[in-house]
């Protein structure tokens, strides 16, 4: 039971290292050493979203959106709530032309998102965007109308909404 308890505890201490590492290679571009990186603190935490991400955010930067979306979507299906992991995925199928799939991550990411965080506009008008380019207008119109309430003349939700 404590042999459990303390492998478990230096897995945990294994991983945030490597995490912190992978982190500061994805930040110098070494993003090789930080695709090594990620695959180890996989291996140390195999149910943490964190290598997920960042292996994401390395494909991301490369241009490589498929495999970004698939680190993406590992990495929301081990999550357990909504979180900013459905902004990003919501973001890459966005970007892949996924506009159902990608509503309804943004749509996750839009509702646990209080709109105080500086990121709830643009998540908001993402949101708007990928409804509106599947021809859902009534849902996008609250989405707008509400970003227009907390900021009345904010130009990109005035156009988007006389757009409907």
């Amino acid at each position: 039971m404590l042999r459990q308890l303390f492998g478990g505890l230096l897995a945990g201490s294994k991983s945030r290292q490597l995490f912190v590492q992978a982190r500061e290679a994805i930040d110098a571009g070494a993003y090789e050493e930080a695709e090594r990186l990620c695959a180890a603190c996989a291996e140390a935490a195999p149910q943490s979203v964190d290598p997920h991400h960042l292996r994401a955010l390395i494909a991301l930067r490369r241009g490589q959106l498929e495999p970004a979306f698939a680190h993406l979507k590992l990495a929301a299906e081990l999550s357990d709530s909504a979180s900013p992991l459905d902004a990003a995925l919501g973001e890459a199928l966005l970007q892949l032309g996924a506009h159902a799939a990608a509503a309804y991550h943004l749509a996750r990411a839009f509702d646990a998102t209080p709109t105080r965080d500086p990121g709830w506009i643009e998540l908001a008008l993402r949101l708007a965007d990928s409804l509106q380019a599947q021809k859902q207008f009534a849902q996008a119109e609250p989405v707008l109308r509400q970003v227009l309430e907390l900021h009345p003349r904010l130009p990109d939700a005035l156009v988007r909404l006389a757009s409907i």
